[in-house]
């Protein structure tokens, strides 16, 4: 099934917003609530539960199916949590004495499920193979990932969500182990040893951490449930921040044969052929437009890169920008741009 691409970037809006399924859902809700309260249903228990049971948990799928799936144009395992949604939903709404058709299609869920769990360990079992692969020729883990999903299992949103949440829990929680993703015998550039990342990084945590113990001592007498989330939020907020970290101690810019591998830790990346690059100059002052990104760690710029055309870059959970310009702090920028300028 083909993927429609703009998704990934769709911005939501009247005019995309599942309207029709929302409408349809709501519909299906207020019509169980209202033949659980009858007096018909009572007296009819088996027919109306049957009746409920089908509109429920195949009724829901269904327009989740036509009015989301084929309108997005998503793969067809977005239907796997549109069905269980609708029998958990069917379990609250259908009284629980009167489950028993409703047990029938959660066995045969159990039996879906232990299928879709074996469908997945094969699916991974390859996406390791195929990971292994690349990696005899590539160093950049992010790329290795993106790819070794999607000749995989192909391009989607689900899978540069994945993609993103593995690369950033793998520079937090194996910062240690993590290698170098580039060869010292080809001319790369850092970005963060000279600017104020690490100083605003230092800070950022710190606060973080403070406000993370004090409202989370202050939520917990009101809300457990919602002190809780607070708490879930904070550290991965905090492991984001020092997965971005070493992301860019191990990823620096790599000029090497006709291109620029252009990567700022977690945030952006794209392989640039530097026939494409406009000029390269010195610059300390921010603009704001549509058509420049900014892709320092810290705020701070002393580069801007000008594009003889749109360059896509591509960012963490499947975001991508095309720009003219591109706003960089590099520590040693004398040489940086020699470099480009002397292989256009």
């Amino acid at each position: 099934m083909s993927r429609n691409p703009a998704f990934n970037t769709m911005k939501l809006s009247v005019r995309n917003f599942p309207i029709v399924f929302i409408a349809g859902l709501t519909s299906i809700i207020l019509l169980s609530l209202l033949v659980v309260s009858r007096n018909e249903f009572l007296s009819e228990p088996e027919l109306f539960s049957f009746a409920l049971t089908g509109d429920i948990t195949f009724g829901i799928p269904i327009l989740f199916y036509f009015f989301v799936i084929r309108k997005y144009d998503l793969s067809l395992i977005f239907i796997v949590p549109a069905v269980i949604g609708s029998v958990i939903l069917a379990s609250f709404l259908i009284p629980e004495s009167h489950h028993y058709y409703l047990d029938f299609i959660k066995q045969g869920l159990i039996i879906c499920e232990l299928a879709l769990i074996t469908y997945g360990i094969i699916k991974i079992s390859k996406i390791i193979r195929e990971f292994r692969r690349i990696t005899s020729i590539s160093f950049d883990l992010i790329e290795k990932l993106e790819k070794s999903f999607n000749n995989i299992i192909g391009s989607s949103f689900a899978a540069k969500i994945i993609v993103s949440e593995i690369s950033m829990f793998y520079y937090a929680f194996f910062f240690w182990k993590a290698q170098k993703e580039f060869s010292v015998d080809l001319p790369y550039f850092t970005y963060y040893k000279k600017s104020s990342y690490i100083h605003l990084w230092s800070i950022i945590l710190f606060i973080l951490f403070v406000e993370t113990f004090a409202i989370h001592t202050l939520i917990s007498g009101w809300s457990a449930a919602l002190s809780f989330v607070f708490l879930g939020l904070s550290i991965y907020t905090f492991l984001f921040l020092i997965a971005d970290l070493v992301s860019a101690v191990k990823r620096p810019i790599i000029v090497s044969e006709g291109f620029m591998n252009l990567r700022t830790g977690l945030r952006w990346r794209a392989l640039i052929p530097i026939a494409q690059i406009e000029s390269v100059e010195r610059c300390r002052n921010k603009a704001h437009d549509k058509n420049i990104l900014n892709a320092s760690l810290g705020g701070e710029i002393n580069t801007i890169i000008t594009f003889k055309e749109k360059i896509e870059f591509k960012g963490i959970y499947g975001i991508r920008k095309k720009v003219n310009k591109i706003l960089l702090f590099i520590d040693d920028p004398e040489r940086f741009t020699k470099l480009i300028m002397d292989n256009k």
